[in-house]
């Protein structure tokens, strides 16, 4: 059985942080997967063939295979590779990703496809070998391809649905935060995972290719911004940061940060574009102020107008993200993985949407105000309480609801998205997730919500709890 590697430190610094144990109950809860009972699947498959041990940074040199041929997939179609159509242009780097997710059995990943570079070959190097070591040798280059029908990119995550039994919330809310905005949120694939170590191959379960967040034309569509940009407009975009709580703030330390103390606690937001090692003092300063200049307004003694806050922000992005969040009272939103970027010339936007997994009724942290369908999530949440203390943003976030319960957030196009989705999972790809990972019935952190014993008790259960929700807002939302 082929295992990730995550050093001792890592994991030490993890839970610790984390608050929490690796308990037996969670390490027992992989079982051994006949392989050779697989025949074929509707879903894309994706092979990773490694040495063995995928660390937690740097990324490590391995080959992929991505089998698409249609309805049909089998293991042993090379015909149909929408990736690896020969050998010298299978590689890509792998490691494991994620924050509190690394204490599960079943980890996510980040992907980075690789060419060789230089004219020399990748078959010359061991799999295993780490990213720092290829670079050195210049023996490596990013490889931009399109995969599964989305657009040309190096950079993916291979994101395990394993605390969403329902292995859909993501992949329902980045497709809902598409349809409401002009702006680019992540898309997304269910796939099945096999790892391959020589001729053993090693079942994974159900995954979903991800489009990672970051500066391209085809996903956050902003300027490159170079070193010697630092003075006039050249100096406004593009920018991508990240709302990161201060226990997180050790994984990256050589990343430019912002301190927003207004109002306290002190709150972090992360710069992820420019990266750390590229970003100038005058950039930093300048989406600095910004980020001030905003706070600053918004919590000001007299509620600004949207015409004032328009002069920073992009209100309408503001409104959907609040929306969207709210809709499905997503513990993530306004504490971490909660994204801003800036263009040049242009105001900021919230967005893109990322990490719903903790979401829709599952999620026990706080078990009366996370599980129920009812209540305002947010109302008293960093930045968005103010969007419920302003008069203006309130009647907008009004008007904004009604306008999607038309069409985008009808009950009707709700439950037709979830229903595409267990019809693709219902077709033998959930049965074998949950032959290998046994935590249907079973607590895991973060979902005790439903107790159930079948994907599809998980999926009603996460259909009704939104329509239930739909119902609360709009039996409430005149009230605000």
């Amino acid at each position: 059985m082929i295992k990730p590697l995550i050093t001792a430190l890592s994991v030490a610094s993890l839970l610790a942080l984390a608050g929490c144990q690796e308990t037996p109950k969670q390490q027992s809860i992989e079982k051994d997967f006949d392989e050779s009972s697989f025949t074929d699947s509707n879903l894309p498959i994706m092979v990773i063939d490694t040495d063995g041990n995928i660390p937690d940074e740097p990324k490590v040199l391995s080959r992929m295979k991505l089998i698409n041929e249609g309805t049909t997939n089998r293991l042993d179609d090379l015909t149909n590779l929408d990736y690896g159509e020969d050998e010298g242009n299978r590689y890509m780097g792998i490691e494991v990703r994620g924050f509190g997710s690394q204490k599960f059995a079943e980890q996510q990943y980040g992907i980075e496809l690789w060419e060789a570079d230089n004219d020399k070959s990748l078959a010359n190097y061991d799999l295993g070998t780490t990213e720092d070591q290829l670079e050195t040798n210049e023996a490596v280059d990013d490889n931009s391809k399109e995969l599964l029908g989305m657009p040309k990119e190096e950079d993916w995550v291979l994101y395990a649905p394993y605390s969403d039994k329902t292995l859909m919330r993501n992949v329902v809310a980045y497709e809902l935060a598409n349809n409401i905005s002009e702006h680019w949120h992540p898309r997304t694939k269910f796939i099945e995972v096999f790892f391959q170590d020589d001729t053993e191959l090693d079942y994974r379960g159900v995954y979903v290719l991800t489009e990672k967040i970051k500066r391209d034309k085809n996903r956050v569509d902003i300027n490159k911004l170079k070193e010697d940009e630092i003075s006039g407009e050249d100096l406004t975009g593009g920018y991508i940061l990240e709302l990161t709580p201060k226990n997180r703030l050790w994984r990256d330390p050589d990343k430019a940060k912002i301190s927003v103390s207004n109002p306290s606690p002190e709150r972090h937001l992360v710069v992820e574009y420019p990266k750390g090692d590229d970003i100038q003092p005058e950039q930093e300063a300048y989406i600095s102020n910004v980020f001030s200049d905003f706070i600053s307004l918004i919590y000001a003694n007299q509620a600004p107008t949207i015409a004032q806050l328009e002069a920073h922000v992009d209100t309408g992005s503001l409104i959907n993200y609040l929306l969207i969040n709210e809709l499905f009272k997503n513990r993530d939103a306004f504490y971490s993985s909660t994204y801003f970027h800036k263009e040049k010339n242009e105001k900021i936007v919230i967005g893109p949407v990322w990490d719903f997994n903790l979401s829709s009724g599952n999620d026990t942290h706080v078990k009366d105000v996370n599980t129920t369908p009812k209540g305002w999530f947010y109302r008293n949440t960093w930045l968005a309480e103010k969007i419920f203390e302003n008069p203006e943003l309130k009647q907008a976030l009004k008007d904004r609801w009604q306008a999607l319960r038309e069409n985008e957030f009808s009950d009707e196009t709700l439950s037709s998205i979830i229903n595409k989705y267990y019809d693709q999972l219902n077709q033998g790809a959930a049965k074998r997730n949950f032959e290998k990972w046994d935590i249907l019935g079973k607590y895991i952190q973060g979902n005790q919500i439903p107790d159930s014993n079948s994907h599809k008790e998980e999926v009603d259960y996460f259909k009704n709890w939104m329509l239930k929700r739909t119902a609360w807002v709009d039996s409430n939302i005149s009230k605000l």
